[in-house]
């Protein structure tokens, strides 16, 4: 994804979290961030903040771009590793901070389940480039502006809580 900041800004953040459900105990769900790239380069990314609340765990993390580099726009390349039972969660949010530009979305699952994505305020429809048994890609080429984003359901075939 690209992350557009503004010329006059001294700071600009990109900041990205998760919230993941579980039953009894936080230990129940996995979280990774296997790789964090700005600009194609490997970027650690700082420990998140981690808010348990209400059977939810909320991680969140923000790096200050600008103290990497100062220019206004980031190319930001993530991949996370999630793990939790998809009777308690199955559903995924994502809602833009920043203005983005561009986004690439690869989704790696069970051949059980099905994932069906949904556009959430943007004015494109996602477009399915890839799509196998494992495998899902889907772009938007375009903006992004804040609050706006997707949702991603899994579904477990031939499993009625899930519907």
């Amino acid at each position: 994804m690209s992350v557009i900041c503004s010329a006059n800004q001294k700071n600009c953040s990109f900041e990205f979290s998760n919230t993941m459900s579980f039953t009894t105990t936080e230990t129940e769900v996995e979280y990774w961030l296997n790789n964090l790239l700005i600009d194609g380069r490997q970027h650690n990314a700082i420990a998140p903040t981690v808010n348990i609340n209400n059977n939810q765990i909320t991680r969140t993390s923000k790096i200050n771009l600008k103290a990497i580099e100062d220019k206004d726009l980031y190319q930001i390349e993530r991949k996370e590793t999630r793990k939790y039972d998809i009777e308690t969660d199955n559903v995924i949010y994502y809602r833009a901070v920043k203005i983005t530009n561009n986004i690439t979305l690869a989704i790696e699952h069970p051949a059980s389940f099905t994932v069906d994505l949904k556009k959430c305020g943007t004015i494109k429809d996602f477009e399915l480039r890839r799509n196998t048994a494992l495998f899902k890609e889907y772009t938007y080429n375009g903006i992004i502006y804040p609050q706006q984003g997707y949702i991603i359901l899994f579904k477990k075939e031939n499993h009625e809580k899930c519907n």
